[in-house]
């Protein structure tokens, strides 16, 4: 459902973004998808940050649940020279019925969007279903700090973060939920700018 905080948040979203993501996350973006070829899964694909990364040879489904943030998104599409062949969709990861997507995809790619999805844990198997066998899941996201007082204060702060902020959630623990999922890591990166992130390439156990 969408609030007056919502709509404030999409309006706001990218200028919000605009220091995080050039001193921390642009990079690790660009490195994340340059290379990715075949067919594509983008989940909650926002404003469109990512779409001039992707190369010629990519083939994107973008989905997207936030009809705000689809609207950007498309008007950014249509203005820019992207190479990639992007379709976007206005859709949660709820949205399909079982096994529509299983098999599917070469590649699925979660750019801060894990800590928005409801019931992690059980979407996170779902999405694992969706990869081609040798497919790989590519994330980059904040997660909970592992320090237990930093961790105590993501708790506290979580209820009106979330509420300002789309829904995201601070002390979302996603690196143990893809485990927990079934994603075996082959390379991850943990680091820190305000929050603890990571970016890493999993893929199925």
């Amino acid at each position: 459902m969408q609030t007056i905080f919502t709509r404030l948040f999409e309006n706001a979203y990218d200028s919000l973004m605009h220091l995080p993501e050039r001193l921390a996350l642009s990079e690790r973006r660009l490195d994340m998808l340059a290379g990715l070829t075949g067919q594509i899964l983008e989940i909650g694909s926002g404003t469109g940050v990512n779409f001039p990364l992707y190369n010629s040879q990519a083939e994107v489904l973008a989905i997207e649940p936030s009809i705000g943030m689809v609207e950007q998104a498309r008007k950014s599409l249509e203005q820019s020279g992207i190479r990639a062949k992007i379709k976007i969709v206005q859709s949660g990861v709820n949205d399909k019925p079982e096994g529509y997507f299983t098999g599917q995809f070469d590649h699925i790619v979660c750019t801060l969007v894990l800590c928005t999805i409801p019931h992690p844990l059980e979407n996170l198997r779902r999405i694992r279903s969706w990869l081609k066998p040798g497919g790989r899941l590519h994330v980059l996201e904040h997660i909970a700090a592992k320090n237990s007082l930093v961790r105590s204060a993501q708790t506290v702060m979580n209820p009106v973060w979330s509420t300002l902020a789309g829904g995201c959630n601070l002390n979302r623990p996603t690196d143990q939920y893809l485990e927990e999922a079934g994603f075996v890591a082959e390379k991850v990166d943990y680091f820190e700018f305000g929050l603890p992130f990571i970016a890493g390439v999993y893929r199925s156990s």
